[in-house]
Order: C-alpha cells, then structure tokens, then sequence
C-alpha cells in the first residue's frame, strides 16, 4: 500500500474523479452500462465518501448477468488520475465502486488487470457465444413485449365494446315493474338490493359474507334471470372475463388470423355472460344510488303478500320450499364436511333433494336442521365403528338415515322434534332472509310452510287480460325482422312455448310455391333443425319461454350466410309467430293458420287431423267447471272420512291453484276426458292439485298424426297404387292403432318413428310396422 496523506478538501477529491475510456470493440450497450455505473455525482460534505448518479440495482442490465462491475469492466475503464497500480506499476483501474471507495480512504486497491476473476468473467460477456445468446434473448424478449402490447390493446378493445354495450344510463324514474317479473325474479332482485355490500354498482356477487342463495350452484342462473326481466342491468365497470367473446381469446383471434397480427379482427361481445363475475346496477332512477332505492320499493310493493294473486301466492310458497330445502342442503354439506365424510354421490343427490322438499312442506327449518344432524351424527359414529368400510357408503347411510327420519317427520305430523337455533357461521341467505323477515316478518328458523299459508290473506283477483290490437307488420327493413319476437315477448299469454318445436317443424311446410326455391328450401330446414337443437339446449337452463324468445332471436344469425338472409330471416320470424299463435287458437295478433295450406285436402280433413287448439284462460267455462268439481268431490271425501272441511279461505285459495292446473293441461292439448279421469283420481286421493294424476301425453297424438301424415304426403304419387292424400277410411285406421299403441304406453319416440314408417309407406295403421301389435278382425 502507497504511504500517502488522505485527501481532506474537495479540491484533493475532485482529483480523485475517475477517467471513464470505452474498450475498443465492446458492445455498445455494454459500453452504456458501464458508463452510468461509474458515473460520479459528487462526494458527501466533510466525508471522503463518494455519492453516485444512480444506484447499483436502478442500472438496467437484462440480458447481461446480474454483476454491474463485470459488466463495467467489459465496456470502460474507469482510471483514477495520478494512481498507480502497487503490482504491475499500471495505471490504477477500479474494479468496482468500492475500489473507489478504498482509493478516497488513501487506500491503493489492484486494478483490474491484475484481478484475474474479473477479466475472465469480462472476457465471457463478450465472448461471440454469449453475444448470440445476448442477442436471441432481445429478440425474445422484444417478441414477448409485442404479444404483451398486443393482448393489452385487445383488451382495451374489449372494454370499449362492454362500454358500448352495456352503458351506464339511467332513464326516467319508472313507476311499474315488467309484466314478464316473477315473484321468484322479483325476490331475487330484492334480496341483491338489501343485502349487496354495495349498489353503486353491485360486484362481486359469490364473495358476499352473507350468501345470496343457500345453493353456490343456483347463484348464477338467478341472476340471469334478473337481466332478462329487466330488473337489472349489467354495468360497464364489469371485467371483460364476465363476457363470452368471439374469437374467446386473444390466442383464439391471432390463430384464425393465420398467426399474422396485422390482420386479426376486433373481439365481438357476445350475449352470454358469467352472471357471479358481472357488475349491476338497478336502471330505475337518475343515478345508481336513487335507481337502487326506488327499484326496491318497487319490488318492496309488488311483492306485498296483501297484493298478490293466487298464482303468486303459489310461487311464493313454492319459493319458500325451496329455499328451506337449500338451507337444509347447505347444512348437510357443512355436516359432512365437519364430520370427515365425502360428499353426496351424484346418484344419491336427487334422492336427497326430494325427501329435502318433501319434509320442507310440513316441518320448519330448526326441525330439519334437528334431523340432518342426527342423520349425519349416525353416519360418523357408523365410520368410527366400520373403520374399513368405504367411507362413501358412509355418507349414503347418511342420505338413507335423513330420507327415513324426514318421511316420517312428513307423516306423523305429532312427532316432536327440537328444533335448532340459528346455526353459528352458517346463517339463512339473503334470499331467505327476504322473504321470510321482509315479506312475512319472520324468523326463517322458526316458520313453517304451513303458518306461511295460514299467514296468507285471501288472494286478489287476476287483472282481466288487456284487449290485444293485432299490430300491422312491417314489409322492409330491420324492424320487420324484430316484430314478431317484440309482439310475442309482450303477450305472454296468448301462445305457448311448448309448441315452438312443432312449430318449427313445420316451417317447411309452409314454404309454399309462390316462395319455393331449392336453395331456400334447405335454407328453412337447415334453420328449421338448428333452432330445434337451440330450443332443446336452452329450455332445460333458462325455462321455456325465455328460451322460445332467444330462440326466434336467433333466427337471423341462424341465416345469416343464406342467400337473401334478411327477407328469409323476415319470413321465418313471421311464420314462427303465426304457428304459435295458430297452435294456441289465439284470437288476436297473428292471423291463425292451420297447419296444412294446400287448397287440394279433401274436405273436413283439416279440422279433423289437425285441429287447433285454442288458449283456455282461469275463466274459461270448462276450467271453472272442472275446478269447481274437484273441489266438490274433496269436500265430499272429507266428509266421508269424518275429517275437518274446508274453509271458505282455503276453499277459495284451492279453487284458484286448480283453476291454473286445469288451464295449463287444457293448453297442452289434454283431452276433456283425461282432465276429468286426473280430477277424480286427485280427489279419492285428497291431494292439493291435479296435475300429476293426468295419464298420457298431451301432445302425442296430434304430434303423431302430424308426422304421419306429413310421411304420407311426401310419399312419390304413382298410379294405382299411391295416393295424394289418405282418405278417411285410411285416418279412421290410423286412429284406431294409434290409441291402442299409446294404450300398451309405448314409448313416443317409438311411437313417433312408427307413424313416420307407416306415413313413408302410405299404411293405414301402425299394426304393419310394429311387431307387438296385431291388426284388429275388422281390419283383416
């Protein structure tokens, strides 16, 4: 080490400052580090200590190791004025900061010529081998940050479009509700309201602290059904992953694009979304918080249980069922998983659910809770003492326990049973909570199907339906395409979604000849088969009537590459409505058509082979006939069984509930006589509706002759032996074997393939073309 005096002034530091000299041939951005690494911002005042431009870790150095003083070595040479090196006699140059460090101390470290290590570790760096690795890891790295601006601009893109398709307005302050709300949606609605952290908007519906619904599983299709009623709206704020997109992916987009990112197209949003990762908001007032509020008195008053008719006051209860069955559920999931048991098998879960609803008609929620933990206490102590035993088929002596206690407890209505408190951690969702503290001011562990029934007032009368003025159709343009669905989604009542499929099946039947071309043709049938698929994936999901609307909604992208699409897309829509309305011999909207339009059928086969049916209403003369005797005959069994009657209360309320059975069974195309066979069978019974009791299918005859007869006409026409049409000889044959096919209860799938056959083959009955069958001696 040199005997030298240590600087004291600035001046003596400032002579200290290092000289930085690039390397010849040194990689630039080598040459850059080192630069900013060794650059001097000064020294602290009275301390030889020197204070740096920018620090170690700020220095950007990807791509080039992690140690700055070898990097710096490979670019520059930092050499101190007036210094020696003390082995090769050098000029001194650093190694690193703290060399500096040392030399303002008066201290003479070696230079970096005579470090070995770092001179070898230089040499590497820019060694040819490492600057091609140098140089690949750019390139990818470059390449990541274009797919990484790319993703980010198609994301932006997606926003913008959930910006433009679901803005933020607020109308107008409404004073009604829409027509289409159930008591179901309208509650669901109310319980977001009241129970959300926040309306400003609502987020975040599955990490509520108190759930909206006892099942995790029923959250999402709840909230569907809010949108599309109308109480609800989705907010922009929403995340672009609450949304189906088309292409679904960035990665999607850049493969059809070919993998060229100059040509990809922009996301489409589509119409299906996440309901549990979407944001909402109430569209009912100037701004959220005054929407919120005046949704919910809306919904507060609607709701009311002194403003409700009988069909309402039916879905209430059914509501309420539900809802003490789901707690009950979600108690036995908790049961289980507190007691080390797997969950309930798949094909045990519909056994469960069942004896659930079937207990939750007679019992409260803190008695059931009482026979969940008993049911479940049994099973551990079962698995305590087999502990071999599958611990799955513990869990099934679970579900077999509960399903024996419940039935009992549904039987013997005297059992006494404690009932449990509110459970701790675990209480009612905020759906249950709704209706039973907010509608009935009561206590959801405490309350009973049956108080909630004697709780109920006798319901208010139906609103006459409004008078329906047949709208006139547009000819052209966009609307023309919208008016069938628009007038069919106002009058839910005057058709009904369950003859969407018939209805569809003929649409290339009415492809008549002043509009038939072959590429048409297979245009309607192609559409015809698509929106059947369509109508059967959705139904099970959505119900049937939001699913016959998405459906006719779907009918001009179902032709959207067909030739013509706008008009075809017209004409389908316009048939569709026509056959529903047909189907259901509604008198106003769409003129009626039958099915068959070719003026040659003989005459009186239409009306016979395919009548129309027409919609019954709750005051139709053979629905309150029909009520009226069924509750006639429960009073009479009362009697005869020297049990209490009816009051005019529940008389009242009972006479209404069949009155809407009878009115959806006469819609459904059953016979008066099968009608009249369930209402007597209901009454020997003493059951609380009819329905159930209704033998055969509503649908399957007319459904059968359809396609019999449509086999038939499609059939070649040669002389002396094929025909145009049947005669009548040949229906009155038909019927005949029909009804004693659905008599030995055939399957209809079977049934249907049958008179497709004997369609195909001009037959007169099905006797010919199913083996079971044998041909009457008349027929012989």
């Amino acid at each position: 080490m040199a005997d030298t005096e240590t600087p004291r002034d600035s001046d003596e530091l400032a002579r200290l400052i290092p000289e930085i000299r690039p390397i010849e041939g040194a990689p630039p951005e080598v040459v850059a580090i080192g630069e900013r690494y060794w650059a001097l911002a000064g020294f602290a005042e009275d301390q030889p200590v020197p204070v740096w431009s920018e620090k170690t870790n700020a220095i950007d150095t990807t791509g080039w190791g992690r140690q700055h003083y070898v990097i710096a070595a490979a670019g520059v040479r930092a050499t101190v004025p007036g210094r020696t090196c003390t082995k090769c006699g050098g000029p001194l140059t650093l190694t690193s900061r703290s060399a500096f460090q040392q030399v303002c101390l008066d201290a003479t470290p070696d230079c970096v010529d005579c470090t070995t290590s770092i001179t070898t570790a230089a040499q590497l760096l820019t060694s040819p081998t490492r600057l091609a690795k140098v140089k690949e890891g750019r390139a990818e790295a470059e390449a990541r940050q274009v797919v990484v601006k790319a993703r980010a601009a198609w994301t932006q893109q997606q926003q913008a479009a959930v910006d433009e398709q679901h803005p933020a307005v607020f109308p107008a302050s409404r004073e009604h509700l829409p027509k289409s709300s159930s008591v179901r949606t309208m509650l669901v609605t109310l319980a977001v309201l009241r129970y959300a952290p926040t309306t400003t908007p609502v987020t975040d519906v599955d990490s509520w602290p108190v759930p909206l619904h006892p099942d995790p599983d029923a959250v999402a299709s709840l909230l569907g059904e809010t949108v599309r009623a109308g109480l609800l709206a989705i907010h922009s704020s929403s995340p672009v992953n609450a949304f189906l997109w088309e292409p679904a992916s960035y990665e999607d987009a850049l493969a059809k694009a070919g993998g060229t990112r100059a040509t990809i197209a922009p996301p489409e949003l589509t119409q299906s979304f996440y309901p549990t990762r979407a944001h909402y908001f109430a569209p009912y007032g100037p701004s959220l918080g005054k929407s919120a509020e005046a949704l919910d008195k809306l919904l507060a008053k609607s709701l009311d249980i002194n403003a409700l008719t009988a069909g309402q006051q039916d879905d209430l209860l059914e509501v309420a069922r539900e809802l003490i069955a789901a707690e009950a559920l979600r108690y036995f999931r908790a049961r289980l998983e507190y007691v080390l048991l797997p969950v309930v098998p798949d094909n045990h879960a519909a056994r469960l659910h069942e004896a659930v609803l079937k207990v939750a008609e007679h019992r409260p929620l803190g008695e059931i809770y009482n026979l969940v933990w008993r049911a479940t206490r049994a099973a551990a102590e079962a698995a305590q003492t087999n502990p071999r035993a599958p611990r799955a088929n513990m869990t099934t002596y679970a579900v077999n326990h509960f399903e024996t206690q419940s039935q009992r407890a549904s039987v013997e209505v005297d059992w006494p049973i404690k009932p449990f408190s509110e459970l701790s951690g675990q209480g009612p969702a905020a759906m249950t909570r709704t209706l039973f503290y907010g509608l009935f001011d009561s206590n959801p562990i405490d309350t009973g199907l049956s108080w909630l029934k004697d709780r109920l007032p006798c319901p208010v009368a139906e609103p006459p339906p409004a008078p329906v003025t047949p709208p006139q159709s547009p000819k052209t343009g966009p609307t023309a395409v919208t008016f069938p669905l628009t007038w069919l989604s106002e009058h839910p009542d005057r058709w009904n979604p369950n003859d969407l499929p018939t209805a569809l099946s003929h649409l290339t039947k009415c492809w008549t000849d002043d509009t038939e071309t072959q590429k048409g043709l297979e245009a309607v049938a192609h559409a015809s088969f698509q929106l059947t698929v369509l109508f059967q994936e959705l139904g099970p999901v959505i119900g049937g009537r939001e699913a016959a609307l998405a459906v006719v909604a779907a009918v001009p992208h179902t032709v959207a590459h067909a030739a013509d699409a706008p008009n075809l897309a017209q004409w389908i829509t316009t048939q569709l409505g026509a056959l529903l309305l047909a189907l259901s011999g509604s008198a106003g909207g769409f003129p009626g058509k039958p099915y068959v339009t070719d003026t040659t059928v003989p005459e009186g086969w239409a009306e016979e082979l395919l009548p129309l049916r027409r919609m019954r209403t709750l005051e139709d003369p053979e629905v309150v006939e029909l009520a009226d005797r069924f509750v006639e005959l429960l009073g009479e069994q009362f009697t005869e069984l020297d049990l209490e009657g009816l009051d005019d209360r529940s008389r009242s309320h009972l006479s209404a509930k069949i009155r809407s059975e009878m009115k959806a069974m006469f819609n459904s195309g059953y016979s008066r006589s099968l009608i009249e066979e369930a209402v007597r069978a209901g009454a020997a019974d003493l059951a609380p509706g009819v329905s159930r009791y209704v033998r055969g299918s509503g649908d399957l005859r007319h459904d059968a002759a359809t396609v019999w007869l449509r086999a038939w006409r499609r059939s070649p026409v040669e002389a002396a032996r094929w025909n145009a049409w049947p005669s009548l000889e040949d229906w009155a044959s038909f019927k005949e074997s029909l009804e004693q096919v659905i008599a030995e209860e055939t399957d209809p799938v079977e049934i249907l393939r049958m008179a497709h056959s004997a369609g195909s083959d001009q037959c007169q009955g099905l006797w010919l073309v199913g083996s079971d069958f044998e041909m009457p001696p008349s027929l012989r």
